[in-house]
């Protein structure tokens, strides 16, 4: 499960492009087989990565809960 706020996909570039949707599930998608925390990591290192550090304007807030398979 992931719960995020929306400055996550608010995030912008220098250009001013928006992080989006798409980005968060590729992220997401490419550490499926990781841990909550490291899910969490590379969100907010692509966030980061995409943003080049531009100032962003609202929070930057996520929760990732995984279930351990029985």
């Amino acid at each position: 499960m992931l719960l995020l706020t929306d400055g996550i996909e608010e995030a912008e570039s220098p250009e001013n492009d928006l992080f989006g949707t798409e980005r968060i599930l590729s992220v997401v998608r490419a550490h499926a087989q990781r841990t909550a925390g490291e899910i969490m990591d590379a969100i907010f290192g692509a966030v980061k990565d995409f943003s080049q550090g531009s100032p962003q304007a609202d929070d930057l807030t996520a929760v990732v809960i995984k279930v351990a398979p029985r």
